[in-house]
């Protein structure tokens, strides 16, 4: 008699959803200094809730356990805007990376 052991193969499925279109929009040339400023307002801001979200992004929301988000307020927004009834984790070390403060580099 022979004995079959019948093994379960587990994909983990990980989809990188990148957030909803923003709602500052400022495409004028900036200085050093006023990129800084520029980016506080850009993270600050939310973004345009649409009238139709692609059924893929939708469903990688839907079917996964777990949700993280970053604490920024578009990734956020974006999350609830696609499935308002998930539960995420939000956490800082999901942002992106900063850029440097140009303001604060001396130059000899």
């Amino acid at each position: 008699m022979s004995s079959h052991i019948k093994r379960q193969e587990h994909a983990m499925v990980i989809s990188f959803i990148r957030h909803g279109k923003s709602q500052w929009i400022d495409n004028n040339r900036l200085t050093c200094k006023e990129f800084s400023k520029w980016t506080e307002l850009y993270n600050s801001t939310g973004v345009y809730k649409e009238d139709h979200y692609p059924l893929e992004k939708n469903k990688a929301l839907t079917s996964g356990k777990a949700v993280f988000t970053s604490t920024l307020k578009r990734s956020l927004e974006s999350a609830n805007f696609l499935n308002p009834n998930i539960n995420y984790v939000s956490s800082s070390l999901f942002r992106e990376v900063e850029l440097p403060n140009l303001q604060s580099i001396s130059y000899v």
